[in-house]
């Protein structure tokens, strides 16, 4: 009986790392979808400025460049292409993958400049800024979760 309970607390034991181990590489995965998708939101503002010779300037957090007329915001993974005229950039702006939360990516743009910000899981990533940006909420209404990565027409941000 000694020897059951044993094995089934071995059991428990490795399990509880195992599943410590799977949901460290689910945030892995969420994190290398975000880096993902913005390298792609990336190349498709450097292909507007290619056409228009300025980037898209930002409303909220959004993208402008939406609608008939290419001026209202995107919303992210909303049903607006991100386009100006007949010239479509990306079909859709992609959503934060964690789908239980209410993260999302933050954009801001001068017009000479962007910068595209998103909240990384994984905070031992190599491109986590600590401290954050103090000016950005990644965290739809929590107001106090700043994001952590980012990327800019220079590439990616290095803490």
């Amino acid at each position: 009986m000694i020897e059951i309970l044993i094995v089934i607390g071995i059991i428990g034991i490795l399990s509880v790392i195992g599943m410590d181990g799977f949901f460290f590489s689910q945030k892995k995965a969420r994190d290398a979808a975000r880096k993902s998708d913005l390298s792609n939101i990336s190349k498709a503002l450097e292909l507007y400025f290619h056409d228009h010779e300025a980037y898209p300037l930002s409303f909220a957090g959004d993208i402008l460049g939406c609608g008939v007329s290419g001026t209202s915001a995107c919303t992210w993974n909303g049903s607006s292409p991100f386009s100006a005229g007949t010239t479509v950039y990306m079909p859709r702006l992609p959503s934060d993958p964690n789908s239980n939360s209410n993260m999302r990516y933050y954009y801001t743009s001068t017009g000479i400049s962007y910068g595209l910000y998103a909240l990384l899981e994984n905070t031992s990533d190599q491109f986590v800024r600590v401290a954050g940006w103090t000016s950005t909420d990644c965290v739809a209404g929590a107001g106090s979760v700043v994001c952590n990565y980012y990327v800019s027409e220079k590439g990616v941000e290095r803490p």
